[in-house]
């Protein structure tokens, strides 16, 4: 079954707001929290597991992992 251009198009966006949202600054912390990490959950691991942004809503965060 083919993808949807819409799911097609998660990876891409997703590689394309880590490497805007590098420099971790405190003005992104809501692009931070919107990257789409619920369907890439290996790219959510490496995010929080090497501690690449820390101005997050982590409540939020929480949430999605339950």
């Amino acid at each position: 079954m083919p993808r949807s251009p819409r799911r097609a198009m998660i990876q891409p966006a997703t590689y394309f707001l880590l490497d805007a949202l590098e420099d971790n600054k405190l003005e992104q912390g809501h692009l931070q929290t919107r990257l789409n990490l619920v369907h890439q959950p290996q790219v959510a691991d490496a995010i929080l597991g090497n501690e690449m942004f820390t101005h997050y809503d982590r409540p939020t965060i929480a949430n999605l992992g339950e």
